[in-house]
């Protein structure tokens, strides 16, 4: 299997536990990687044939800028549900979320999930 990937998307979100953070976006750093096959792609030259990482990364900013979340979890699993759902050619994503400075004296912290499409709604 091959891999598209997308590093360092930058997304505005409304996301925290805390009150004021419900009222404000913030940055949310985004690392995905699509498990697929791109052999078809790499014979035709089409872009029918491959996974469209311009058209994901569009989808997946423009979803998270239309939510607000109180944790990098539930963005995390709704996200990769989406490419799941909308990517049929996509068997596996492995998705980072980062959010920079959400403690002080760390540049960053986050989380790495990883889904398979044979799970996609088996929670």
């Amino acid at each position: 299997m091959d891999t598209v990937f997308i590093h360092g998307l930058c997304m505005r979100v409304v996301i925290g536990v805390f009150p004021w953070e419900q009222h404000i976006k913030q940055t949310v750093m985004l690392d995905l990687q699509a498990t697929t096959d791109i052999k078809k792609a790499s014979q035709s030259d089409r872009l029918e044939d491959t996974v469209d990482y311009k058209t994901m990364a569009y989808r997946l900013k423009e979803f998270a800028a239309s939510k607000s979340f109180a944790l990098l979890e539930s963005l995390a699993e709704q996200l990769a549900t989406i490419v799941l759902q909308e990517y049929p050619s996509v068997a596996a994503v492995k998705i980072t979320l980062n959010k920079p400075y959400a403690v002080q004296q760390a540049r960053t912290v986050g989380l790495v999930i990883e889904r398979l499409r044979e799970h996609l709604g088996n929670g």
